[in-house]
């Protein structure tokens, strides 16, 4: 098989006139604390996927109900027919597996992505979903490691 065709067959198609929509859900207060500097990443987040020509839509300090429903109305939604990816980013507390609403109620991430599945979601199926989730998914703590910064190390750049 030639190598063309091969690669064409595994990408996904990106280049309609909208390509997705992006949900940024940012849990930053919370009963016992706030999460510090979370505005600054969900920024951050809304910059970067916008300018990749996504939707994006942020929410605040939602509870672990407003969650679930969130995600229904979004599984829900005629306008995924139209786009060419699903993206839903999540910054909050939690625990293996699951994220916390700010009412300190834990979501299963397994069920938050449920929703987005071809049969739950049919005007997604053969479209990319992706899912990024910004919270503590247990108690240990992740020790830091060294990076080589010596002056002449160098990363070339692709154009």
């Amino acid at each position: 098989m030639e190598l063309h065709k091969v690669i064409r067959g595994s990408i996904y198609k990106m280049d309609g006139p909208h390509r997705g929509f992006c949900l940024i859900i940012n849990n930053v207060n919370f009963n016992s604390s706030q999460r510090k500097g979370s505005c600054k990443d969900a920024e951050q987040l809304e910059r970067v996927f916008t300018w990749l020509g996504l939707d994006v839509r942020t929410y605040t300090d939602l509870t672990s109900g407003d969650i679930r429903s969130l995600m229904q109305t979004w599984q829900d939604l005629q306008d995924h027919e139209d786009r060419n990816c699903f993206v839903c980013c999540i910054l909050s507390h939690g625990e293996s597996g699951a994220i916390y609403g700010t009412d300190e109620k834990l979501v299963l991430i397994r069920t938050l992505m449920s929703h987005f599945t071809a049969s739950q979601c049919p005007q997604l199926a053969a479209k990319p979903k992706l899912f990024f989730i910004q919270a503590c998914q247990g108690n240990k703590i992740q020790r830091s490691s060294s990076r080589n910064t010596h002056p002449c190390s160098k990363v070339d750049g692709i154009s």
